[in-house]
């Protein structure tokens, strides 16, 4: 609240570090790794929902307990360690395409 952060979006952090901590009972890189590869193939979340994730896990890692987070939000998932599987890197590159197409045809 200090943040000013939207109550939706502190809703939203609150949600996915809870469901983190229910995931796993250690707080570890491959940890982390796990539980956003958990989200993108097994519950087949969103990019926006996996950068909700990445986000909430980052802000609480990294600012509240000052410890190193090494996920980094790139285009269409996450990097450091992380693996998204080839469909879904695939689907990211169709949608940029597009998007690359419809923008230089003006």
């Amino acid at each position: 609240m200090l943040r000013k952060y939207s109550q939706r979006t502190i809703k939203l952090y609150s949600y996915h570090n809870r469901e983190f901590l229910e995931f796993s009972n250690e707080m570890s890189n491959e940890d982390i790794r796990d539980y956003l590869y958990h989200l993108a193939n097994e519950k087949e979340a969103s990019t926006s929902t996996l950068n909700t994730a990445i986000n909430a896990l980052k802000f609480y890692y990294g600012k509240v307990l000052k410890r190193r987070f090494v996920y980094e939000i790139v285009a269409g998932g996450f990097e450091s360690g992380g693996s998204l599987s080839d469909s879904f890197v695939r689907e990211q590159l169709k949608h940029k395409a597009i998007l690359m197409l419809i923008y230089s045809a003006g």
